[in-house]
């Protein structure tokens, strides 16, 4: 997930829709590679609302599966 995945960008994108939904059962955060202030940035740009982390060691990736043993994503 990132800036730079326009398919990432369209998940994001209809997640924001009906954040408030999901958000009255569990907690929606989007993790990237992007620095805290591309994050902030493409986050203002697109409206989206949720909380951002960053992964730019990409442990958090690696350990939930979503990297291929290259360290591509999945």
């Amino acid at each position: 997930m990132g800036s730079s995945c326009n398919y990432c960008t369209l998940w994001a994108d209809t997640i924001n829709g009906f954040l408030h939904h999901l958000e009255s059962e569990s907690s929606v955060i989007l993790c990237t590679p992007d620095s805290p202030e591309v994050q902030r940035q493409f986050a203002l740009s697109r409206g989206w609302k949720f909380r951002m982390v960053n992964d730019q060691e990409k442990s958090f990736s690696k350990d939930s599966g979503y990297l291929k043993e290259d360290g591509k994503s999945l």
